[in-house]
């Protein structure tokens, strides 16, 4: 058994939720998530819509209620194993009615739990509608953790300071380090660490990573020359 720390909307909630209470909902893969569907006998059928440009969920969600025996809900929902890190920002998007935030410590769930995101709007007769920016489901890391030989992954995300909204452009199983921008605001240049090379994306995700060089000592801290033509970086 093991303990999360949550924080729980009683109307809206981007957190966790026990085995079982989806198995028959069938997966249907949505962004990170392995399949979405109601819970329990809800009045009203909801839905989830995935904006793959910004990466923003959208759930519809009615539900008589989500506590104890009677759950009723709306679910985008990831089976996980072990220890993980669900983070998201919620904003409603269109309210049947008002709605509180109350905390909750820890609960104690079991080794394997379905986590996601899910409405319900504690009325049978409402649906609810809540939008989910910068959803991240993280891995920990364990305790004997041998830095710069073993590693736990790695995101590479472009944010819009003005809305805090975040992208991801690019996942690894390694590390990423010392993103830098391409004159033009194109691209960015990086070094891998399971390699130790410098490597090129484009700023939208799209399309593959593009290996610049291949030497077989260090290579870091790529930047672009001011005619935005060449290269330059640490070398060892």
């Amino acid at each position: 058994m093991k303990y999360v720390h949550l924080l729980q909307c009683t109307l809206l909630i981007s957190l966790i939720w026990s085995a079982g209470v989806v198995s028959a909902i069938q997966p249907v893969p949505l962004g990170l998530f392995d399949g979405t569907g109601d819970v329990g006998p809800v009045k009203h059928e909801g839905a989830v819509s995935y904006d793959t440009a910004d990466q923003t969920y959208t759930i519809c969600g009615s539900g008589a209620n989500m506590w104890a025996h009677n759950d009723e809900f709306h679910f985008a929902w990831k089976e996980l194993a072990g220890d993980f890190i669900l983070t998201a920002d919620m904003a409603v998007a269109k309210r049947g009615q008002a709605f509180v935030v109350s905390g909750l410590d820890s609960v104690e769930l079991p080794d394997e739990v379905h986590v996601g995101l899910f409405v319900c709007s504690h009325n049978a007769d409402v649906v609810e509608t809540a939008r989910f920016t910068n959803v991240r489901i993280t891995r920990p890391a364990p305790e004997d953790l041998v830095p710069y030989r073993q590693y736990i992954g790695c995101r590479l995300e472009v944010m819009d300071v003005a809305t805090c909204r975040r992208r991801v452009l690019h996942t690894v199983a390694d590390s990423l380090q010392a993103p830098n921008w391409t004159r033009d605001g194109k691209a960015l240049v990086y070094n891998r660490n399971d390699r130790w090379d410098i490597y090129k994306i484009r700023a939208d995700g799209s399309g593959n990573e593009i290996r610049l060089t291949t030497h077989q000592s260090l290579q870091d801290g790529a930047e672009f020359a001011p005619d935005g033509k060449h290269v330059f970086y640490n070398s060892s």
